[in-house]
């Protein structure tokens, strides 16, 4: 089933929580990282980590910014304002397959501590060395990862480069329902997948993510 391959990728937590102390001392040794803000422009705007770029989590395109700016060979070192927004985006690039490192607590825990901050123009965080035209690509329905094989198809019958089989064939969706009643479906398939995961999730836990993340995909945005 084409889901389950999407269920291992955001089934579990692969990326790691530091303290802000471990975040700087992290970012000192390491100039290849990638440290991303995930607030807002406003709260950006307002103050953020030196040598940060933006990509709001809560935009519509927060998903087609991180593959576009992001380099998968580089470490990523993500933040927001008190650490839950970063949790939650941290787990989505985890799944995507960068490397990713959160920090507790937020840009709060971080000024409380006395850590430096700037109001300067975000640095440009460009690949390196990447052929965008081998990132992976998601069904921009179900979510699930796509490969040349599992293309939908359009009305003329040539390949559909942005939805699945399952989602999309002739031109069409293959069914109209809401992107709840999606989440919903992808669901049931939590038992069957969990047989392969190192930790399990429950029904609940994997409706929580998908709801995060399911807004990003073009069919679903709004």
């Amino acid at each position: 089933m084409c889901i389950l391959s999407l269920l291992s990728l955001f089934g579990c937590k692969g990326y790691e929580d530091l303290t802000v102390d471990e975040f700087e001392k992290m970012l000192a040794e390491d100039n290849t990282l990638q440290l991303v803000d995930v607030r807002t422009a406003e709260e950006y705007a307002a103050g953020h980590l030196p040598g940060a770029i933006n990509i709001d989590w809560r935009g519509n395109d927060f998903l087609d910014n991180a593959m576009t700016l992001l380099n998968k060979d580089r470490a990523t070192m993500v933040y927001c304002r008190s650490g839950r927004r970063s949790a939650d985006a941290a787990a989505i690039l985890d799944g995507l397959g960068y490397k990713t490192y959160n920090m507790l607590g937020g840009y709060l825990a971080w000024t409380k501590a006395g850590k430096p901050t700037t109001t300067s123009s975000p640095e440009t965080c460009n690949k390196t060395n990447t052929d965008m035209t081998n990132e992976m690509k998601f069904c921009q329905s179900c979510g699930m990862p796509l490969t040349e094989e599992m293309l939908g198809t359009n009305a003329d019958g040539s390949k559909n480069e942005d939805y699945c089989i399952y989602c999309y064939k002739d031109g069409a969706f293959t069914k109209e329902c809401t992107m709840d009643e999606m989440i919903e479906f992808c669901a049931q398939f939590v038992d069957e997948v969990n047989k392969n995961l190192p930790q399990p999730i429950t029904k609940e836990e994997y409706i929580a993510q998908m709801k995060q993340y399911f807004p990003m995909l073009k069919r679903w945005k709004k």
